[in-house]
């Protein structure tokens, strides 16, 4: 017969996705917010931190192929 829950389940987190998204198509929030991601410098002090533990410059190459496949920042806007 199955599991009644995990139907349950999936329907409630398409349900939530359905509000969050609409919520940021709306400006009521935005993607990052609910992705939880922050836009700082963190990424490139933590990549840079690989950088000198490794003793190669893996750190600049990630940085620099991330900002140009990922120009994404806090004013980026995706067209529907």
């Amino acid at each position: 017969m199955g599991y009644p829950y995990h139907a349950y389940t999936l329907l409630l987190n398409a349900f939530d996705n359905l509000v969050l998204t609409s919520a940021a198509l709306k400006k009521v929030t935005d993607f990052y917010s609910i992705e939880g991601v922050t836009l700082d410098e963190s990424f490139e002090i933590t990549v840079h931190a690989l950088t000198q533990q490794l003793g190669k410059k893996i750190g600049a190459a990630i940085i620099e192929l991330v900002n140009a496949k990922f120009p994404f920042n806090e004013q980026s806007a995706f067209s529907l």
